[in-house]
């Protein structure tokens, strides 16, 4: 790849909200792009306004990935990083979000939030990790939420499992300990 093409950019939970956005960015910029999330026809779709509406040549890859299910993020992200050759950036943006009650009958959906916003986070960095180590460059880019600053009334699960994201920062040059 020469210094004037863009590198291509991976973005979890592209289907809506930031992650949308920031693949519509991406797109406008000329990255080449893997957009993954649980819902696939919104990524069919985002692909078709990317091509109709940006540039119908863009190269968009496209894959169904639910960070809840940490077995299979390394594997899919692994695939991806096979299919669209120059990865240089991966976003760590899937995400959950549920009004909950500390203290009342939401205990469940509280818990479910951890799966999304903590584990699958983590193991969306290590796959990135391993690849951008074996590559030497790459950068990973976790999306937190001014939540993890302060808490909200009925987002305490929320506002606690977006700390995590916040301060992921790996250098791809780093020798694991």
């Amino acid at each position: 790849m020469s210094n004037n093409e863009a590198s291509a950019v991976v973005i979890t939970g592209a289907s809506s909200g930031i992650g949308r956005a920031l693949a519509l960015e991406m797109a406008h910029r000329g990255h080449p792009l893997s957009l993954t999330a649980r819902r696939f026809p919104l990524l069919e779709q985002l692909r078709e306004e990317i091509h109709r509406d940006i540039n119908a040549q863009l190269t968009v890859q496209l894959a169904v990935l639910d960070v809840c299910q940490i077995d299979s993020v390394g594997e899919t992200l692994r695939d991806l990083f096979t299919r669209l050759w120059g990865v240089g950036t991966v976003v760590v943006n899937a995400s959950a979000n549920d009004l909950t009650r500390v203290g009342g009958d939401s205990l469940d959906k509280e818990l479910n939030l951890i799966p999304a916003n903590l584990t699958g986070a983590i193991a969306t960095v290590n796959a990135a990790a391993a690849h951008f180590l074996v590559r030497g460059q790459g950068n990973i880019v976790g999306i937190s939420s001014l939540a993890s600053l302060q808490p909200l009334n009925q987002q305490a699960a929320y506002c606690a499992s977006k700390v995590l994201p916040s301060p992921i920062s790996c250098p791809a040059s780093s020798t694991p300990t």
